[in-house]
Formats: C-alpha cells, structure tokens, sequence
C-alpha cells in the first residue's frame, strides 16, 4: 500500500506539472496571438492613413489639371471663332487644339482614386474586359455617362448616346461601369452639362485651303461642340475648288451620327462652297 501511495503521488505531481506547462503554453500563446492582432491593428491603421494622404493628393492634382484643362478649352472655343471669323490663322488653332490634347491626356492619365470597397459594396464601380455594344460607360471627356452604341476598332473610336446626342469618341477616353453606379448618379442628378457650361461655339466653320486630314478631324470637333452646345444648325464652308474637300466632308456628313441633314447654301450665300448642316441633337 505504501508503494501504491507514493506512485500516486507522483502520478498526481506529473499530472500538476503537465497541467501547469500547458497552461504556460497557452499564456504564451495567448500573449503571442494579442501581440500578433496589435501589430495586424497598427499596419492596417498606417495603411490606411497611408490611402487616404494617397487619395488626397490624387484629388488635388486631377482638379489641377482639370482646372488647367477647363481654361484650355474655353481658349479653344475662343480661337475656333476667330478662326472662323478670318481673324487667325489654322496654324493658332492647330497649337490651342495640341495643348488641349496634351492637358487632356494628363487628366486621364492621372489614376482615379478609389477607397477600399466596404464587403457590402461589393460590386465593382468599373467593369473589366473588352466593351461591348450597350455597355454602360463614363466618358471621362465630358464627365458623362452614356450608352455605348458603336464601335471602330481600327480607328480606336467609339460611338456614344447621352440622352438624344450622339457622340463620337476616342476609345481611352470612356470606361464601363457598373448599371447600379451609373443609376445612382442619375439620381444624384448627373445631366448634361449646363447651357453656361457648354462650350462658346461659332455658327460656321471656315476650312478654305486645308487638308482633307485636318479638316476632317476638326470637323469631328466641331460637330461634337455644337450638338453640345444646343445648336441646331451650323454653316462649313469648304470652298468649291476641285471639290476635293466638299466631297470629303459630305462623305464624313452622311453618315455622322449628329448629323440629321445637309444641303447646299443658296447662291447668294456661298452655293455649293457651303454645306448648311441640320443637326439631330
């Protein structure tokens, strides 16, 4: 019996010993694991400090840059009149619409800043793969949502509706997003720009002498400014010449989406040196 004893004392004492190492252990654990989460605490608070001074300087220089777009812009719309008017030359209107490209590639080549999504919010803002025809899409140059309604691939050009415009655009300047985000921004009340904030557009574009090329894109400029500026109806005069350029403008006229109509002047106002064109807007 007094054998018997002492084994269960020792018995009992190895138990306590165990008992205590691994209450220890978990201690230790328990400690490692606090450790582990305040450190977990520390990081995600720097980081998110850290998006939000990221967010804030994004912010500060789109709206720089948007500012200095805005001014270069309402300078265009002003050299697009005095050009039309004969008082500059195609070149000042060649340099205003090149820093105008120039700033708006700043604009769209600075990162749009984006918080973390919360779980509830799950649904990206903007969609990824390729744009398919009824894509929803914000085109970054007017700051609109519109409907994706054409598609030219090898000219890198996509064909837009907002509202009852139709636009023609560079396909790096829209990107899809989400029928849920672009429904909530109705209702925000996202309209088109405006009538103080359309652009100051003249009733007539004079291109006597230019390229087919330049006149061409400018045209595109051109119709573009005046549907969105509430015209109905604009005046181009291209000259009679060879008919070169005529032929080409009404080519680009016949199956512009902006454009409802088009016709001759009368005589006494240029004849066939003028195409009088009705837009659709």
């Amino acid at each position: 019996l007094g054998s018997a004893g002492v084994r269960m004392e020792n018995l009992l004492e190895g138990l306590q010993s165990e008992r205590k190492a691994a209450e220890d252990e978990r201690f230790h654990l328990s400690m490692e694991r606090a450790e582990a989460e305040y450190q977990r605490k520390q990081l995600e608070e720097e980081r998110h400090a850290l998006e939000e001074q990221r967010v804030k300087i994004l912010n500060e220089t789109r709206a720089q840059a948007r500012r200095e777009l805005d001014a270069v812009q309402t300078e265009l719309a002003k050299v697009r009149i005095d050009v039309s008017r004969g008082n500059l030359t195609r070149e000042r209107l060649g340099e205003a619409r090149q820093k105008a490209r120039r700033l708006e590639e700043k604009v769209t080549s600075i990162p749009e800043p984006r918080r973390p999504a919360k779980k509830a919010e799950a649904e990206q803002e903007r969609l990824e793969g390729p744009l398919q025809i009824g894509d929803t899409v914000h085109v970054l140059t007017f700051n609109q949502n519109a409907e994706l309604v054409g598609l030219s691939a090898d000219r890198g050009e996509a064909e837009v509706q907002m509202g009852a415009l139709r636009f023609r655009v560079n396909v790096d300047s829209i990107e899809r997003i989400s029928k849920r985000k672009a429904a909530a921004e109705e209702r925000a009340g996202m309209v088109l720009p405006r009538l103080e904030d359309r652009p100051v557009v003249a009733n007539q574009l004079d291109m006597r002498g230019w390229r087919v090329d330049a006149a061409l894109d400018e045209l595109e400029s051109y119709l573009n400014d005046a549907a969105l500026s509430g015209m109905s109806s604009v005046r181009i005069v291209h000259g009679k010449g060879t008919g070169a350029l005529r032929a080409a403008v009404r080519e680009q006229l016949s199956h512009h989406p902006l454009v409802k109509s088009y016709t001759s002047a009368p005589p006494q106002e240029g004849g066939d040196g003028v195409t009088i064109v009705k837009l659709s807007a």
